[in-house]
């Protein structure tokens, strides 16, 4: 009877030890199949937008000046002709359209110097995006274009804009980008991931991006080969190649499955 269970025991830990060691054992890179096809690849050139407004008023002092009375407050919003402020040398100044006191500077009493700003009305009506890119990627960008447009913090929710104007100031490549009104919460200073639709290279001879180490793809005929090929246009999922040596239903060897992007690469 002791035999029996010390046989048991025995057999039960070789099989724990044999799970252990399954589980424990390294793994080998999860190898996946994909089929070389042809369809559209849409390029684009992505970048980090900032919200802000086309009507905001900056009201300053021309001289120096007290504050005798104020008649808002910071986040309150108002309407046209509404009062502002009250200063000893003006009577009062009055809201120019409707808005959001987004900046409030001065308490009642305080001293207000020449050319300080002493609050900024913002109208929240009239957003619009700014991006900075540097000129490689700003070269194919062109007023028209097509914009897709995912604000932080709410990802679930994905605009289309249109390109408004592409310029530079000071240095910098600026795009604007023109959105439509939305249900969406928006405040000036937000950001929003930006995909600018460049081009489209319909009916394309395409593999995933996934496949590409570099400008090499691995592909099974008889045995796995590695091809050099051109690359082209890519839309961050699928990239356009030429190569006399990779056919339309060629199997491509993968090392890493292949992400859910969108076509465009979508924010």
């Amino acid at each position: 009877m002791k035999i029996k269970k010390t046989g048991i025991i025995i057999g039960t830990s070789v099989m724990v030890i044999a799970a252990l060691a399954f589980v424990l054992a390294p793994k080998k890179p999860r190898e996946a199949l994909q089929v070389v096809d042809r369809g559209d690849v849409v390029e684009a050139a992505y970048g980090v937008g900032t919200v802000k407004s086309d009507k905001t008023y900056n009201l300053k002092a021309g001289s120096s000046n007290h504050v005798l009375k104020r008649f808002v407050r910071q986040g309150q919003t108002v309407k046209k002709g509404d009062p502002l402020i009250q200063m000893d040398s003006v009577p009062v100044f009055k809201a120019p359209f409707d808005g959001v006191i987004s900046n409030l500077a001065y308490d009642e009493g305080e001293v207000v110097l020449s050319s300080n700003t002493i609050m900024t009305v913002t109208n929240l009506d009239s957003l619009f995006l700014r991006l900075s890119m540097d000129e490689r990627t700003i070269g194919g960008v062109k007023t028209g274009q097509l914009a897709r447009i995912s604000f932080e913090g709410q990802r679930g929710t994905l605009i289309e804009g249109i390109v408004r104007s592409v310029y530079a100031n000071e240095g910098e490549f600026l795009i604007d980008i023109d959105f439509p009104k939305h249900e969406l919460t928006l405040l000036p200073a937000m950001t929003a991931d930006v995909a600018i639709q460049i081009a489209v290279h319909k009916d394309k001879l395409r593999v995933p991006v996934a496949a590409l180490s570099s400008d090499t793809l691995t592909i099974l005929k008889d045995h796995p080969q590695q091809v050099h090929v051109k690359v082209g246009a890519t839309d961050g999922k699928y990239a356009v190649i030429e190569s006399d040596e990779i056919k339309e239903g060629d199997k491509l060897l993968l090392k890493k499955a292949l992400g859910s992007n969108e076509p465009m690469g979508r924010p």
